[in-house]
C-alpha cells in the first residue's frame, strides 16, 4: 500500500510520559500529528512538551497546528483504555495511529521471582488471579488493539464500505523487545509478555491487506531511557561496551512503520553503506533495533538478537540476584 504522512492525523500513545513513547510523541507532534498522551504521570520534559502544543500551538516546521493532550490513564484498566480512546476520537473525528507503548521491566512489585504475598511492596495479590506486569505489558496492548479494530470496523460499516482497501488508513504499533526472542532467567514475566506481543502482531498481519490496518511492532535492544538509566539494579550488570540505542532513534523507526513500506537497515547512516539492506515494513512486521541496525525478526529460523548478546551482561551476577530473591521469599 502507498506511503502515508502523519500530518493532520490523530494518535493515541500509551506510556507517553517518558522514554521511547515520549520521543515518538515529540516526533509525531513535530510532523503535525495531534497526540493524546496516555499515562499515569508525565515527566517534566513531557509536561513541557504538552504545554508547548496545547490548543494548537503553531508548528513552523510543518506549517500547521498540532495539538497535544494528556489523559491520565491506568492501562491495566479496560475502562480507562476505552475512555482514552474515546477522548482521542472525539476532537479529531477518528484515531489514525495507536501506539500501545506502556510497559514495565520485571518490576519488584510484580515479578515472577517475588511471588504474591511475600512482601509489602508487591501489588499482586494471592487472591487476585493476575500479575499486574502482565496486565500492563500484554493484556493492555491486546485490549487497546481490539478497541481500535472494532472502532475501525464500525466506521467501515457506517460508510457501507466492504471493498478491499487500496490505502492504509490505520496503524497500530506495539512495543516488543529483544526479550521477545531471548529468555533470560531474571525476567520471566517480561519475556513472556514480549513473546506474546510478537505472536499477536504476526497473527494480525492480514489486516493490512483486508482492512487497511497495519499492526506491527518494534523490538528494541538496550535503549537509553529512564527505565534503564535511572535504575542501578538494571545497569550494574551491564558491560561498559554495550552499544546503546537512543529513544529518538527508536522513534524514527516507529515513524517509518506509520509512513513507509521499507527502511534502511543501517538507520544511523543516511548514505546507506554497502553492507546495508532494505528492510520491508508491512502488517505483522517486527523490527529489531539494536546496536547500529534495524532488521526484521523472522517467525521461523530467526538467528536471534543481533545487536546484543549474553556477553553484554554479567549473567552470573544477574542470576545470583534471582536465587537470592528466591531464598529470601521461601
Amino acid at each position: 500500500m502507498a506511503s502515508a504522512s502523519v500530518s493532520g492525523k490523530a494518535a493515541l500513545v500509551t506510556g507517553a510520559g517518558s522514554g521511547i513513547n515520549l520521543a515518538f510523541t515529540r516526533l509525531l507532534l513535530s510532523r503535525g500529528c495531534n497526540v493524546v498522551l496516555a499515562d499515569l504521570n508525565l515527566r517534566p520534559e513531557a509536561e513541557e512538551l504538552v504545554q508547548s502544543y496545547t490548543s494548537g500551538s503553531e508548528n513552523p516546521g510543518v506549517g500547521r497546528k498540532a495539538q497535544a493532550m494528556f489523559y491520565r490513564t491506568d492501562v491495566s484498566s479496560w475502562t480507562d483504555l476505552s475512555k482514552v480512546f474515546s477522548a482521542t476520537k472525539k476532537p479529531y473525528g477518528g484515531v489514525d495511529i495507536v501506539c500501545a507503548g506502556a510497559g514495565v521491566f520485571e518490576p519488584s512489585w510484580s515479578s515472577f521471582w517475588k511471588p504474591p504475598g511475600t512482601g509489602e511492596s508487591i501489588v499482586d495479590s494471592v487472591a487476585g488471579g493476575r500479575f499486574k506486569s502482565i496486565d500492563i505489558n500484554l493484556t493492555h496492548p491486546i485490549r487497546l488493539t481490539q478497541i481500535a479494530i472494532m472502532d475501525h470496523l464500525r466506521e467501515r460499516k457506517a460508510k457501507k464500505t466492504d471493498a478491499t482497501p487500496t490505502v492504509r488508513t490505520k496503524t497500530i504499533i506495539h512495543v516488543s523487545s529483544v526479550n521477545g526472542q531471548a529468555t533470560p532467567l531474571w525476567s520471566p514475566l517480561y519475556n513472556v509478555s514480549k513473546h506474546g506481543i510478537n505472536g499477536f502482531v504476526r497473527t494480525l498481519a492480514p489486516l493490512e491487506k483486508n482492512l487497511g490496518v497495519r499492526v506491527a511492532a518494534i523490538a528494541p535492544g538496550l535503549v537509553k531511557t529512564p527505565l534503564w538509566s535511572e535504575t542501578e539494579e538494571k545497569t550494574g550488570p551491564l558491560s561498559k561496551n554495550v552499544v546503546w540505542v537512543t529513544a529518538e532513534e527508536v522513534a524514527e523507526v516507529m515513524l517509518s512503520i506509520v509512513e513507509k513500506n521499507a527502511i534502511n537497515s543501517r538507520f544511523r547512516d543516511v548514505n546507506a553503506p554497502s553492507d546495508s539492506v532494505v528492510v520491508p515494513i508491512a502488517g505483522g512486521s517486527i523490527l529489531e533495533i539494536s546496536g547500529d541496525r534495524v532488521r526484521a525478526v523472522e517467525a521461523f529460523h530467526d538467528p536471534g538478537p543481533q545487536g546484543i548478546s549474553r556477553e553484554d551482561f554479567d549473567v552470573s551476577q544477574m542470576e545470583e540476584g534471582v536465587f537470592k530473591d528466591l531464598d529470601e521469599h521461601v
